[in-house]
């Protein structure tokens, strides 16, 4: 499901991830530059949570913030993702927090992009337990 750029904004996606939440055969969800909020986390990862396939996953360019939080726990339930693009969404280090555990779980995780997003050092944690890991993007995280 490729919806970049779209403008489709926090009431779109959560209209079209509602229409998606028995779907649990998507590969790739992308709904990067759409101008989603926090409001639209819960809706994202009621789509994540109930779909086993899940390889790749792109939310960059957004402002989820605290909305990445929901995103991070969905992604607990996920153990086929190889790809996670959440860069450039004015996250912080409490989403750091919360997207350690998850994806440290998910050690077929070999793409991680997660730079402009204030992690800080919590992206360390991250980033010492994927053990597949063969691409890092965590430039300006200070």
């Amino acid at each position: 499901l490729h919806l970049s750029g779209n403008n489709l904004k926090t009431d779109g996606v959560i209209q079209i991830a509602e229409s998606l939440r028995n779907r649990s055969t998507l590969r790739i969800i992308n709904f990067k530059r759409n101008q989603i909020t926090c409001e639209a986390g819960e809706a994202i990862a009621s789509v994540i949570s109930n779909n086993n396939r899940l390889e790749e996953l792109y939310l960059s360019g957004n402002r989820l913030g605290s909305g990445a939080i929901k995103i991070a726990t969905a992604l607990k339930s996920i153990s086929t993702l190889k790809l996670f693009v959440l860069h450039n969404n004015n996250s912080c280090e409490e989403v750091g927090v919360e997207l350690a555990a998850p994806i440290s779980a998910n050690s077929l995780v070999e793409k991680l992009w997660l730079s402009g997003n204030h992690l800080g050092s919590l992206a360390v944690v991250i980033v010492n337990a994927l053990k597949k890991l063969k691409e890092l993007d965590l430039n300006d995280n200070g």
